[in-house]
């Protein structure tokens, strides 16, 4: 019997730990999709799709989700000059990495 306790208080005790470690993943996470929330927030194009979404579902009865697939395939090459200027950013990004690690190793 007290070696299933021991088996117990191990399994509560890894749940515990994981629990830990979900919870701090979920909070990066989600600060992560507050950001990216925060800056579609502030794009032209999103603010159009939903309002495109709001419409198919309002006005048409269009169901939520066949709402957006439909909006977002029309939307398709508007999302590719986004990922475009978004390779782009990155790449600034990277080659400003490649100079801080430059920076540093001297």
């Amino acid at each position: 019997m007290e070696d299933d306790m021991s088996k117990k208080d191990a399994k509560e005790e890894a749940s515990d730990i994981m629990l830990s470690k979900d919870r701090s993943l979920f909070m990066k996470k989600y600060k992560d999709f507050l950001m990216h929330m925060h800056e579609l927030n502030a794009s032209r194009l999103h603010r159009m799709i939903k309002q495109e979404i709001i419409e198919l579902v309002a006005e048409k009865d269009v169901h939520i989700d066949q709402a957006i697939e439909q909006v977002i395939k029309r939307h398709r090459s508007d999302f590719d000059s986004l990922f475009e200027n978004y390779d782009e950013s990155d790449d600034e990004d990277d080659s400003e990495d490649d100079m801080d690690t430059e920076d540093n190793s001297e």
